[in-house]
């Protein structure tokens, strides 16, 4: 597990390289990095301890109490749990984008209802720079990242407690690999400026999380997991599950939240935009170290 980690943490560091070297730290480097800081956020508090650390014990504890039927049904009960949230997060999340960058193209949603808004419409598109639209854009497509990691913590969590390690330590390594190969060899074919190319690695955000939720599917399956719907609303399980992550997610919590409020300050006040991703770059050096020893 230490070998995956390393490895998938100093592939993060070459792929930020291969950010930087791509997008630089100009304005659409500034604006990929904030899309994609509220996605990112329910990694770092779902997908690198919070919901294993908590959901861990209580799986194991199902199968020795109560054996493989009732771990199994426990283990389903919290998927759909988090499918069911996630999803209505992100519905919620996209449906509010595509609103607002609608009401700052008129033409696209009809005279009826922008006379219905006609002062709403015009704040909107007061607001929206170009900048700023990019990256609603982008948040848009990236945003359903968020189910996909969900799914990835909750399947690394089951295959840790069924004593499996190096298989989903190692599905960052795939994400990483992905994105590095998305930057050369098709986001300078996605189009002929640099803020149409981002967009092939917003999409690109969105195959890596597929690949590493898939990628450890056929150990869990050759384990005995077979995904049925449990009713997630009243099942005990699930109300542990969230009640031992919340205290660990609130220490996740402040440092990216703190991240998220800095670099939307920045993004506010600097016009060059060169900042955000500046700072962004130097916080991911910093977290190396920690990331390839402290976890």
């Amino acid at each position: 597990m230490g070998i995956a980690t390393l490895s998938s943490r100093l592939l993060g560091m070459v792929r930020e390289m291969c950010y930087s070297g791509f997008m630089g730290d100009g304005p659409v480097a500034a604006t990929f990095q904030l899309a994609f800081m509220i996605p990112n956020l329910f990694r770092r508090l779902l997908g690198e301890g919070a919901l294993t650390a908590s959901f861990i014990p209580i799986f194991k504890q199902k199968e020795k109490n109560d054996g493989p039927t009732a771990m199994w049904h426990a283990a389903n009960a919290v998927i759909s749990g988090l499918l069911v949230v996630s999803a209505l997060i992100t519905v919620a999340v996209v449906l509010l984008i595509s609103l607002v960058l609608a009401l700052d193209s008129p033409d696209l949603i009809g005279p009826g209802i922008v006379k219905a808004m006609p002062e709403l419409a015009i704040k909107t598109a007061a607001l929206l720079s170009p900048d700023t639209r990019l990256m609603l854009e982008l948040s848009r497509i990236m945003f359903p990242y968020m189910i996909v990691i969900t799914l990835t913590a909750i399947f690394m969590g089951i295959l840790n407690a069924r004593g499996h390690f190096f298989v989903p330590a190692m599905g960052a390594t795939l994400l990483n690999l992905t994105l590095i190969g998305i930057v050369f060899f098709v986001a300078p074919h996605w189009g002929k400026t640099l803020d149409r190319q981002i967009f092939a690695l917003a999409f690109g955000v969105l195959v890596a999380g597929v690949i590493q939720a898939v990628y450890q599917l056929p150990t869990l399956y050759r384990d005995g997991f077979n995904f049925r719907w449990a009713t997630p609303w009243r099942d005990e399980t699930v109300r542990q599950v969230v009640r031992k992550m919340i205290p660990g997610m609130m220490g996740v919590a402040a440092f990216q939240l703190n991240m998220l409020i800095t670099q939307g300050m920045a993004y506010s006040v600097d016009p060059d935009r060169h900042i955000v991703a500046s700072f962004g770059y130097a916080v991911r050096l910093m977290e190396l170290p920690q990331g390839i020893f402290g976890l």
